[in-house]
């Protein structure tokens, strides 16, 4: 599985301290026939099992398994405002 983790996104981790995040699709109490993004959160998944570790450079990338990655999965940040924002792209759910 390639994994990319933006320039933005780096400095941002670094800047937090982090050097472990999840790409996580799971939205307790949603059904998974609404449409949903995937998201990134900042360290490991609770449940490690059903997620795939990848590290990419300094960073541990935790994927979960129903995530199928089309060519590259992309990690960035976008800025609003003041608040951070992770993008995930270049994925589909299995």
């Amino acid at each position: 599985m390639n994994v990319q983790i933006s320039e933005a996104a780096l400095a941002y981790l670094r800047k937090k301290g982090a050097d472990t995040i999840s790409v996580v699709y799971d939205i307790p109490g949603i059904s998974e026939s609404i449409a949903v993004e995937a998201s990134v959160q900042i360290g490991p998944p609770k449940i490690q099992a059903r997620y795939q570790k990848i590290p990419v450079g300094e960073i541990t990338v935790y994927v979960d398994s129903i995530i199928e990655v089309k060519d590259v999965l992309e990690i960035d940040v976008n800025r609003i405002f003041g608040f951070y924002r992770f993008v995930v792209s270049g994925y589909r759910i299995a």
